[in-house]
C-alpha cells in the first residue's frame, strides 16, 4: 500500500470516527431528554424519527394514539394536545411542536404506534409515577373529544376507551392498575 493510500485510509477512518462521535453525542442527548441511561432505547427512539430537539415530546405518543382512536383527531383533542406542548414550554414552530402537529394531521400507522408504545413501556418501567401521569393525560385527551356534549352521554366513546386500555396495557401492569383504580367506571369495551 502506498503512502498516499495509507493517508487516504487514515483520513477515511478519522472521518468515520468523528461521525460516530457526533452520533453518539446526539444519542446521549436523546437519552438525557428521555430521562434514561439506556442508549439502545435512545437508538430506538431515533429510529422513530425523534432527535435531541424532539425527544422531549416522545412521551406524548400515547395521547396521539388515543386521539386517533376514532379514526380522526377532533379539534378539541388537537387543541388539548397543543396546550400540553405550550404548558411544557414547547414553542410553536419548534421542531418538537411541528413533529406533534404533523402526527396530529396524519396518522403515523399502527406499526409505528405499537413500536413507540413498546419503547415507552421500557422507558417508564422503573418510574410508576410517569406511567400514571401518561394514563392521566390520555384520559384527559379522550374526554376532550366529548367535552361539549353537556353531559348527555359518556364523553369517551368505545374506541377511545379501547385505546386507553391499549395504552395502559402497553405501558405495563402499573399503568393498567392505575387506570382501573382511578377510572374504575371506565369499562373496557368487549
Amino acid at each position: 500500500m502506498s503512502e498516499q493510500e495509507q493517508q487516504d485510509l487514515r483520513d477515511q477512518t478519522r472521518t468515520r470516527l468523528e461521525r460516530a462521535a457526533v452520533q453518539l453525542a446526539a444519542r446521549r442527548e436523546v437519552a438525557s431528554r428521555l430521562s434514561t441511561g439506556d442508549m439502545s432505547l435512545a437508538e430506538r427512539v431515533e429510529a422513530l424519527g425523534f432527535g435531541s430537539d424532539t425527544a422531549s415530546v416522545f412521551d406524548l405518543l400515547p395521547v396521539i394514539h388515543v386521539a386517533w382512536a376514532d379514526g380522526e383527531v377532533q379539534r378539541p383533542e388537537r387543541q388539548a394536545i397543543l396546550r400540553v406542548l405550550e404548558a411544557r414550554g414547547i414553542e410553536r414552530g419548534s421542531e418538537a411542536y411541528l413533529l406533534i402537529d404533523t402526527l396530529l394531521e396524519r396518522h403515523p400507522g399502527k406499526v409505528y404506534m405499537d413500536e413507540s408504545l413498546a419503547v415507552l413501556r421500557e422507558i417508564v418501567a422503573h418510574n410508576n409515577r410517569r406511567a400514571e401521569a401518561l394514563v392521566d393525560l390520555c384520559f384527559v385527551i379522550a374526554q376532550a373529544h366529548g367535552a361539549g356534549l353537556l353531559g348527555l352521554r359518556d364523553p369517551i366513546d368505545a374506541r377511545e376507551k379501547q385505546a386507553l386500555h391499549e395504552v395502559a396495557e402497553a405501558l405495563g401492569e402499573r399503568a393498567t392498575l392505575w387506570l382501573k383504580a382511578k377510572f374504575g367506571e371506565l369499562s373496557k369495551p368487549a
